[in-house]
């Protein structure tokens, strides 16, 4: 039933002044403009359409500005606010415009299309800024549960700042076709969105979807369909108080332009933030999860652009690849970020490129172990509990910032190992195992603490440098190449076999005035072997030569072969030595 119908030309508008303000409200009955409604001015006035019943707009709103754009309401205000009615079902017509430019400089103004059950939205709605000068608008699409977007938005600037288009339902799927529309007040099950819209709209004005979460709608995100504009750098937010499911490829328009992406499930900020908030707890029965290629295979490709990953307080894990489906991420040069409870890669194809990256898995583990990866800026890991952490740079060289780990065993593989931040173990870690192939393994910050013992791998004529500053350290197996060898602790000993490459670099072990206890049988240091402590003690199983050697305590050394030195040998306490078996 129509309470309010305007069939014709309603017009506030202003040629040298502001323009002026319609409202058209009913109670009880809808609110239909099939007309024109005309508030232009030098500023664009205020034009509002609202109903607690239906409300539809097939005609066109005017309020554009030449100094800037003003505001029209249609079915309720901003994030159902502002004190105005609110509709029960929205609906903007194929052939309906919603203007709010500013058609000489300013900025865009503001429009909202407001449905609390459904919202139809197949128009178009600009907020344009100036030519001359100014930023892009606002604009939001929204409706608790049944939001049907298949229409157009445009909140660029040619000369400022991108606009934002906000759609605000509680589940949604970012989908390839339209949703259904049976009449234009009937609300659609399920919230969607074209992509085709979304990606148009992407060429200048930064969009944000966000949900909420009401009894059985959980706030998730699901993206069944490419995501990727044709032009510019972009910014899309997904923001769900639920989780977050790409199962379709994510990208920046082309090679010279990024997308900077936020992944945030679990959230329980404000529409309009800019940073992440948490939801107190994530809901019960509700996976606070983000997850690409869940169920289709996803690829998320930024250019240069940043991905931002979270999930929050008692949020779940960041995951890649689920079963036979596949996910990756490439951000070029662009940061990574991920605040996740746990962070994994499914084996196979499931990979990360990235330049900096922060990895931080809360009470979870972290397994990144397929060789595919490529960090070319450096990794900060951080998880607590017993939870491992496998991170795998395959053929790339890796730099590790600071990182604080849990007591879970540390597998780090690359090809050649560095750090640029100290890494610290919780008390009694499962161990440490640095893999460096065909390069070098540089560990040498003061403030590393590894608490369990630590295992050292690598081949060809690559150093090996491990600090391990005020703490004890216990080496565990360790296959070298050729390259020197020096190792720094307030105490060294070893759990496992150290072996090098033949005719390797000299190996230095720094124990300060703490006690060196070098004595596995099974040793192999094949260049000359410094040693500095208190008591000091070497077994080697091939032939030794003592490096330059102060004990401050006992000196004992056993030697399966030949034994000789190339430094002197300072020992205030007794000294051993034994080749062969025999003792001298």
């Amino acid at each position: 039933t129509g309470l309010v119908n305007n069939t014709g030309v309603i017009d506030a508008s202003g040629i040298s002044t502001d323009g002026g303000v319609v409202r058209l409200v009913g109670n009880g009955g809808n609110v239909e403009s099939s007309g024109s409604i005309n508030v232009s001015g030098v500023h664009g006035g205020s034009a509002q359409l609202l109903s607690n019943a239906n409300v539809g707009v097939t005609g066109r709103i005017d309020a554009s500005g030449e100094q800037g754009g003003g505001t029209i309401r249609v079915g309720g205000g901003y994030q159902g606010g502002e004190g105005l009615t609110t509709a029960n079902v929205t609906y903007l017509g194929p052939d309906a415009v919603l203007d709010a430019d500013a058609t000489g400089s300013g900025n865009g103004g503001s429009v909202v299309l407001w449905g609390n059950q459904g919202n139809n939205f197949l128009g178009s709605i600009t907020a344009r800024g100036g030519a001359l000068g100014g930023n892009g608008g606002l604009v939001e699409t929204s409706s608790h549960y049944g939001l049907n977007a298949q229409g157009s938005v445009d909140a660029s600037s040619p000369s400022g700042r991108a606009g934002t288009w906000l759609i605000d339902p509680y589940n949604i799927t970012i989908q390839t076709g339209a949703g259904t529309l049976s009449s234009p007040f009937t609300a659609s099950a399920d919230s969607t969105i074209k992509a085709s819209d979304l990606n148009t709209a992407l060429n200048g004005t930064n969009v944000t979807v966000f949900t909420g979460t009401s009894g059985t709608s959980n706030g998730d995100i699901i993206v069944n369909a490419a995501i990727k504009p044709s032009s510019g750098d972009n910014v899309l937010y997904l923001k769900a108080a639920g989780g977050i499911y790409v199962n379709a490829d994510i990208s920046a328009a082309d090679a010279s332009h990024k997308l900077d992406l936020y992944l945030w499930s679990n959230y329980g900020g404000s529409a309009a933030a800019t940073s992440y908030a948490s939801n107190a707890a994530c809901a019960a029965l509700v996976s606070c999860v983000v997850t690409v290629g869940n169920t289709a295979n996803a690829a998320i490709a930024t250019n240069g652009g940043l991905v931002d990953v979270e999930t929050g307080v008692g949020g779940g894990a960041f995951t890649l690849g689920v079963g036979s489906k596949t996910g990756s991420i490439n951000t070029g040069a662009g940061a990574l970020t991920v605040h996740a409870t746990g962070i994994s890669e499914a084996t196979g194809s499931n990979t990360i490129a990235a330049g900096a990256a922060t990895l931080d898995a809360g009470a979870g583990a972290i397994a990144l172990g397929n060789a595919g990866n490529n960090f070319s800026g450096a990794v900060g890991l951080s998880n607590s509990g017993a939870n491992d952490v496998v991170l795998n740079n395959g053929t790339h060289a890796l730099n590790l910032a600071a990182s604080t780990l849990g007591s879970g065993a540390l597998t780090v593989s690359a090809t050649g190992v560095s750090q640029s931040g100290a890494i610290t173990q919780a008390a009694s870690a499962a161990g440490a195992t640095f893999n460096a192939g065909a390069g070098a393994i540089s560990l040498g910050n003061p403030g590393n603490d590894f608490t369990g013992s630590v295992g050292l791998n690598n081949s060809g004529a690559n150093a090996v440098t491990l600090n391990n500053g005020a703490h004890a350290l216990d080496l565990a197996a360790s296959a070298l190449g050729s390259g020197a060898l020096t190792v720094s602790a307030a105490g060294i000993t070893q759990s496992g076999t150290i072996t090098q490459a033949a005719s390797a670099g000299a190996a230095t072990f720094n124990a300060g005035t703490n006690a060196i206890a070098l004595t596995d049988a099974g040793n192999a240091f094949t260049g000359a072997v410094s040693l500095a402590g208190s008591n000091v003690g070497l077994v080697n199983g091939t032939a030794t030569v003592l490096g330059t050697t102060t004990a401050t305590g006992t000196l004992d050394v056993s030697s399966n072969g030949a034994l000789s030195q190339s430094g002197a040998l300072t020992v205030t306490g007794a000294a051993t030595f034994t080749q062969n078996s025999t003792t001298a």
